[in-house]
Formats: structure tokens, C-alpha cells, sequence
């Protein structure tokens, strides 16, 4: 097993500050939040070259041709193109930018703009999403500071990015009022998992909402939720997760009293009502100490790896927590560590990560309160 770190930083300045990283399957892409100010420099990694090579990597800044862009969270890759979801720049917002992978990465004419807001004035300030094979999902989470949202903007790939018929708009709020607020989404199984986090005056929460893929996006039978905090009270404020085999994990970040290590495990999807799932919850942090606080999870062959964020609202880690999936949840044999802050004490405090070509890649954001950093962190899988 294997930890490199590569600063980018020391070959361009302001490259730092990212909140996810996906790949194409040649190249790896750093999606651009906050690099102290929201900004939209995208930076690429070339799988093929070495990573430690600074000629292996390049930069565009979408905030080039689009001064709205830019402040982005997650990214979906269809096939060919590949999108940012918007979520903040100075205001909350809906500016989609796509660039097509088959075109040049530094060629303006690759890339091209959609804002959601010209079809729906609601749909902004989304936290990742999740592509079904035919549409892309965006996950809502706010439209202000203190306004969380729940209406699902969906994209229909193979339509005209700039038609209004590719768009279409589902308010899960209207199912419940307190089905808003959620961070990132995950396809499993002909189903969209919206994953719960906060609402209003900093409420965490565990209401989970799946769609059937199958049914009509506009339609409310195609629509189920569940209060995980009817099954356990910590289950709450989760961002992100993965999906591996029949079941889905969500990665626990802050459970309304401290940085959580409360994983949940959902299985038994394929029924009408998501109420009849079922779910068990294992506590990474008793088996590590500063296994919680994650953001983001990965699956790679049949283990997910949790990645790390931050333990407190002032210390940032970097230990990739793993959980074996063929092992019992709640035995010591199914978990393991690696501290990536051991090859770097300044590396730690990842958004998101990605398999590709034999290693988890980690997007940098902060090492500590307000500090952006750019090194990049990859690991191989043990």
C-alpha cells in the first residue's frame, strides 16, 4: 500500500480549495468551490502520466467564459460530457457548465453554460447529484444562507442543454415539509437515494428520499421517504455515500452534537415504499478514535472507503477509514485505517474521492478553519 501527495499550489497559483474529484476514465478532474473567494478553475490530471509531474496536469477557469460560474460541488460524467453542479458564487445559483471530453480541454468552444434558473427560478444551490444511465440528478440542498430546498432538478442527457423540455422539477418538500436540505445523491438499483443533512437553523436531520427511476419524476407515487431518526436518534447529517452490492452506506459527518463516525447501512430497496427497507448503523469511531467526521464515500471491489474531513470545528484529519463488506459490520476485522497525514501533516481535510486506475484519489479543500489547501492526496487500496 501505497500514499502519494502532490501540492498543486507549487505549480499554480490558487489551486486549492476543491470539493470533489471524478474521472473520465483518461483523465481525472478537481471540481473548483472555494479557493478563499468561489472560483471555477477546473484542474485536470492525465491518468496515463505521472502524477508528481507538473506537465501531467492543467488548468481551465470556466469563470473565463462565464463570469457567473464557478463555486461548484460535485461533478457527473455521462458518457461524454461532463458537468459541474452549481451550488454558490457570492449567491446561491443554478449555472451548469459542461465540458465535452471528446474536444480539447483548454478550447473555450468545448464548454458551454446552462442556467437552471431560467426554468425554474427555485433551482440553485445544489450539493452534488447522481446520473441513472439516461438523467442526470442534482441534489437539492439551499437557496439562502437560511433556506434549504427540495426540489430535484433533473436533466435529460440526450436532450438540448439549453431546451427547457430536457429540464424537468419535483419539489420533495411538498411530500413533507421537512424533506429538504440534502447533501449528494446515489443511483442504486433503479433508485435515487437523496441523502439527508440540515435545514434551517442548523437542524440536522435523517430524512432520506429515494425515487423509483421507473416511474414518473413528476409523479408522488414514484416518490418514498424515511426518517432514519426513527430507527437510531444519532443518524443524521450525513454527506454523501456510496452504493456496493444490494446495499447503500451513508458517510455520517455531524450527528447535531459532534462530528459523527455513525455509519448507516440500508439494504432490501426493491420494495414500493422505502419505509420497509432495512437498516443497520455501525460506529466507525469505535474501532479508531478519529474515524468520523467524513465527507464522502467510495466503494472499490467490496469495500467502501469513508473519506476524511475534519474530527471539530478547528481539527482536520486525513485517516481513510475502510470497511470491509464481506466482513462482519460490527467486528474490528472488517475496519482499517490509513493516516495520510503521516506522509504529510498538512494533508487532511479532503470533499470527495475517486477510484481510478488503481488508486483513490482525494480533492483537497482545507487542513484547517478558512485555510484552502491543494494537495492532493492518492492512495493505493489495501
Amino acid at each position: 500500500m501505497s500514499i502519494e501527495v502532490f501540492d498543486l499550489e507549487g505549480i499554480k497559483n490558487g489551486a486549492r480549495g476543491y470539493s470533489s474529484v471524478v474521472s473520465d476514465g483518461n483523465y481525472l478532474y478537481l471540481i473548483p468551490l472555494n479557493n478563499d473567494s468561489f472560483f471555477g478553475e477546473v484542474a485536470r490530471f492525465d491518468l496515463k502520466k505521472d502524477f508528481c509531474d507538473p506537465g501531467s496536469w492543467s488548468f481551465f477557469d470556466t469563470q473565463a467564459l462565464d463570469p457567473r460560474s464557478g463555486g461548484y460541488i460535485g461533478a457527473l460524467f455521462d458518457g461524454r460530457c461532463l458537468y459541474l453542479i452549481p451550488h454558490c458564487n457570492r449567491d446561491f445559483h443554478g449555472v451548469v457548465a459542461r465540458y465535452d471530453t471528446t474536444s480539447a480541454f483548454t478550447d473555450p468552444s468545448s464548454w458551454d453554460f446552462q442556467d437552471t434558473q431560467q426554468f425554474n427560478g427555485g433551482s440553485r444551490g445544489f450539493v452534488s447529484g447522481a446520473f441513472d444511465g439516461k438523467y442526470l440528478y442534482f441534489a437539492p440542498y439551499r437557496t439562502a444562507l437560511d433556506d434549504y430546498s427540495g426540489l430535484v432538478t433533473r436533466y435529460d442527457v440526450a436532450g438540448g442543454f439549453s431546451e427547457p423540455g430536457s429540464w424537468e422539477f419535483f419539489d420533495v418538500s411538498e411530500l413533507g415539509s421537512s424533506l429538504r436540505g440534502f447533501h449528494g445523491a446515489i443511483f442504486h438499483k433503479g433508485f435515487i437515494i437523496f441523502v439527508p443533512y440540515a435545514r434551517e437553523d442548523r437542524t440536522f436531520h435523517g430524512n432520506l428520499v429515494r425515487y423509483q427511476t421507473s416511474g414518473l419524476f413528476a409523479d408522488s407515487d414514484s416518490w418514498s421517504f424515511i426518517d432514519l431518526e426513527g430507527i437510531n436518534p444519532r443518524a443524521r447529517g450525513f454527506v454523501g455515500g456510496t452504493s456496493l452490492g444490494d446495499s447503500i452506506y451513508l458517510a455520517p459527518y455531524f450527528d447535531g452534537r459532534d462530528r459523527s463516525g455513525l455509519v448507516a447501512i440500508g439494504h432490501a430497496f426493491s420494495g414500493g415504499d422505502v419505509a420497509n427497507s432495512d437498516w443497520h448503523f455501525v460506529d466507525a469511531e469505535v474501532f479508531h478514535p478519529q474515524s468520523r467526521g467524513f465527507f464522502g464515500a467510495i466503494a472499490v471491489g467490496e469495500a467502501v472507503y469513508f473519506i476524511p474531513h475534519c474530527l471539530d470545528g478547528e481539527v482536520y484529519h486525513g485517516l481513510l477509514t475502510k470497511m470491509d463488506s464481506e466482513k462482519d459490520s460490527i467486528s474490528s476485522r472488517a475496519w482499517s485505517f490509513r493516516d495520510i497525514r503521516e506522509i504529510d501533516r498538512l494533508t487532511g481535510g479532503f470533499m470527495g474521492g475517486v477510484f481510478a486506475e488503481g488508486w483513490i484519489y482525494l480533492a483537497p479543500f482545507e487542513n484547517s478553519p478558512g485555510s484552502r489547501h491543494g494537495r492532493v492526496a492518492r492512495v493505493q487500496p489495501w
